[in-house]
């Protein structure tokens, strides 16, 4: 899994490089200065919380929604992705 953020958004996907050899799962964030929906209104800002099931081999990573509504201090669980943590081909 690849993680990064800068000026950007909460998304989730998968690259698969420019021969499409591979499936790299990608998570992506928002900065908390610079982010594109967040830099003009911080109650679109967001985070990732990322959950290992090693038995299951699993990882599993939740948005969490930070300071949404009126409500300063409220957060809310956003868009969430499963993901196999086995390696291709087994």
């Amino acid at each position: 899994a690849y993680f990064h953020g800068n000026a950007n958004w909460n998304e989730f996907y998968t690259w698969n490089g420019p021969d499409q050899s591979i499936a790299l799962n990608v998570f992506r964030a928002d900065s908390t200065i610079k982010g594109r929906e967040s830099g003009k209104d911080e109650r679109r800002l967001s985070f990732q919380v990322a959950t290992v099931d090693s038995d299951a081999r699993r990882m599993t990573v939740r948005e969490l929604q930070w300071n949404v509504g009126a409500r300063a201090g409220r957060s809310a669980w956003g868009a969430m992705r499963t993901v196999s943590l086995e390696p291709r081909g087994r």
